[in-house]
Formats: C-alpha cells, sequence, structure tokens
C-alpha cells in the first residue's frame, strides 16, 4: 500500500485491482480494475501521475503494469518475471524503477521519454548506462540475476 503524494489518499491491493481509499472519510473513493491478480506492489512513479503496480500468481508469473490516474487506465506492461512480483521501487533522482521477484532476478526499469522532446537528455543512452552500472557494480558475480528492461513513457 502506499500514501498518494498530497496524502489524501492511500492505493491498497484487492483482488484484480487497485483500491483507492479516501483519508479524511475512510470510504473507497474508486477502484482501479484490470490489474494483475494478487497485488505485491505499488509505487507512485514520474510526478504521481503514474503508478507502478506488482504482482501476479504465485509459482505463475509475475508482471509490473503502469497505470494512468488520470484515466485509471494501464498503459502498459513494462516487466514480466517467471514468478510474482514482490516489490517495484522507484529511484528517488532518476526514472529507474527496480523490480524484485521470487525467481531470483532483479529487474531495472529505465522509463523515460525516448522519442520525444528530452530525448537528448534522458533518452536512449539512459538503458546503457544502467546497463553499464550494473556489470560495475559485480553483483552478477554474488550469483544475482539483473536485467535491465527500456520502455518509452511517450509524455
Amino acid at each position: 500500500m502506499v500514501f498518494s503524494p498530497d496524502g489524501k489518499e492511500l492505493y491498497t491491493s484487492g483482488y484484480y485491482e487497485v483500491l483507492v481509499w479516501d483519508i479524511p472519510s475512510g470510504k473507497l473513493a474508486r477502484r482501479n480494475p484490470n490489474q494483475v491478480q494478487r497485488i505485491y506492489a505499488i509505487e507512485f512513479i514520474q510526478d504521481g501521475s503514474f503508478l507502478a503496480v506488482g504482482g501476479g500468481p504465485p509459482g505463475e508469473m509475475g508482471e509490473v503494469r503502469i497505470v494512468n490516474l488520470a484515466g485509471h487506465l494501464v498503459e502498459k506492461v513494462i516487466g514480466r518475471t517467471y514468478d510474482m512480483v514482490l516489490d517495484v521501487v522507484r529511484h528517488p533522482n532518476a526514472s529507474e524503477i527496480a523490480i524484485a521477484s521470487a525467481d531470483n532476478t532483479i529487474r531495472i526499469g529505465v522509463l523515460n521519454d525516448q522519442s520525444g522532446v528530452y530525448r537528448d537528455l534522458s533518452g536512449p543512452g539512459s538503458p546503457h548506462c544502467a546497463r553499464y552500472a550494473v556489470r560495475e557494480s559485480g553483483i552478477a558475480q554474488a550469483g544475482v540475476n539483473v536485467e535491465v528492461i527500456a520502455a518509452d513513457h511517450q509524455h
């Protein structure tokens, strides 16, 4: 679960949906349907206008979906795993998202502008930099699988 950036709502997991609770009244404000079966992770990304929702049925699969809060629709799936997604964390100063799953793999998602006006500042080069950082960290030598996934947020 996670509080909205303004602190007025609480986002919690439901069965195939994210439930949004109004804090002052304590009532269910709305539902965001079409999510993964079991939700284990909810994280605000970008400026708080999108949610990263991760989960899945245990032992079967997992995925992270990006939800546009303006229309409450799933924009895209940015990561799929061979077991459930346990956590999704946004880097506080960048566009990277770390995805932890039960399949012993860490996935780092780079969600940035790869085709728009900011392409030159943070576009296609960012995933390459993330891969380089993973290689230089030596984490793969410790027996942990690390994948870097890139997606264009198209905004």
